[in-house]
């Protein structure tokens, strides 16, 4: 739950005093998922170090909720994918005549790739088969859920084509386990830790994107890229597949004061380890990495001054 109601927005600043101290919320996603963990690491790693502020991991639905709550003021920094952030910056797609133009990147972390899955002995052996199909795109308020509809788009599935269903993804893995689902759509870095858990007791198969597939993705979504999960992820019978990704940023509003901004970039970049230790999907990255994905007209100015 937010610390703060939707009607006590932030007045000048990212800052909410709480009992005498000041508050900052970031938002995450579910609490067994990486976006949580990660939240939690970088708040654990910023209030061992400086006292001016508290930062607190609060879970949410994910990417699509965070940007919202960010623009109510309920949050002062969010996990948002790459796509929704730019959708949502130039007011496109969903976010048309709903443009965020006070909406600012602090980094890019790690990637995160889109993952397609049906049970091991599932008939469906190519992505266009799934017209007909159960599936589940996604949590609604997620941005797993813009890319199933962008590949399925892509692939020529219009909605009328296949029964969808908004689910998180335990309930999703756990209806594909009865029988009433036939595929999920999950958007998280690789190995997604919900897919390892199942994959221990049930055989799972990842379906992959064609090369012509990916490129008409890339070509009209320039946010996304080519990505490769690799063999052995998700059970020994795993095989290497092709799928599109993007990036997981830290965001937050014009607002956030820059000497804070580069502040939590510093502890970020120089702390790595300690982030890899606790976040399975990160990996260690350069500075160039961490502008990766990222227009740089939506970076925040004390991010400018870190980079550069």
């Amino acid at each position: 739950m937010c610390l703060c109601s939707k009607k006590a927005a932030y007045s000048e600043s990212f800052q909410k005093k709480i009992s005498g101290k000041k508050i900052c919320n970031i938002g995450t996603g579910r609490l067994n998922g990486v976006y949580y963990s990660l939240g939690l690491a970088i708040a654990s790693l910023y209030n061992s170090r400086n006292t001016d502020f508290l930062i607190v991991a609060e879970p949410t639905k994910g990417a699509v909720e965070n940007l919202e709550l960010l623009r109510s003021g309920e949050l002062s920094l969010a996990f948002i994918q790459s796509d929704v952030a730019y959708n949502a910056y130039f007011g496109k797609g969903k976010f048309v005549g709903k443009a965020f133009p006070d909406l600012r990147v602090l980094a890019s972390l790690y990637s995160e790739t889109v993952h397609l899955v049906v049970p091991a002995d599932s008939p469906i052996s190519s992505p266009i088969e799934l017209k007909g199909k159960r599936i589940s795109t996604g949590e609604d308020g997620s941005g797993t859920t813009e890319n199933a509809k962008t590949i399925l788009n892509h692939l020529g599935i219009r909605e009328n084509d296949y029964q969808s269903f908004d689910l998180n993804l335990s309930a999703a893995l756990n209806s594909l386990k009865s029988g009433s689902l036939d595929a999920v759509f999950f958007t998280g870095g690789a190995p997604v830790h919900g897919f390892s858990m199942f994959s221990n007791e049930n055989s799972i198969r990842l379906l992959s994107l064609s090369d012509n597939i990916i490129s008409k993705i890339i070509s009209e979504k320039p946010y996304l890229a080519s990505e490769t999960i690799e063999a052995g992820l998700y059970g020994e019978k795993h095989q290497k597949v092709q799928t599109v990704g993007l990036k997981a940023l830290l965001v937050t509003t014009k607002s956030f004061e820059s000497a804070a901004c580069e502040n939590i970039l510093k502890l970020v970049f120089s702390n790595q380890a300690y982030l890899v230790s606790s976040c399975r999907a990160f990996r260690p990255v350069t500075l160039e990495e961490m502008l990766e994905g990222i227009d740089q007209t939506m970076l925040h100015e004390g991010a400018v001054s870190f980079f550069h």
